[in-house]
């Protein structure tokens, strides 16, 4: 799932690896936070007691050229994407 929505590149991969982010109870995403330090070696991405690789460069960029996301904050260093609506959509 890391593959398809950070380090693919392809937006299609990434909507669908975040069309199977869902919580225990079955809930999904409304809004998606991605910070320009995900790139940096450290922080990175961080999971359970493990760093991952860090994002490539403009990694953002893929979630703009998902149609079912919109980009509702941007600070220079956060951005956030809010969904628009509640099917996956197509690519």
């Amino acid at each position: 799932m890391l593959q398809e929505v950070y380090y693919s590149g392809n937006p299609c991969a990434a909507a669908a690896g975040l069309a199977g982010v869902t919580t225990y109870t079955g809930q999904s995403y409304d809004l998606l936070l991605v910070s320009q330090r995900m790139k940096d070696e450290f922080p990175a991405i961080k999971g359970y007691n493990y760093n991952f690789a860090p994002a490539p460069p403009r990694f953002t960029e893929t979630y703009s050229m998902i149609p079912t996301l919109a980009a509702v904050y941007d600070n220079g260093q956060a951005q956030v994407f809010a969904r628009t609506t509640l099917s996956g959509g197509t690519c």
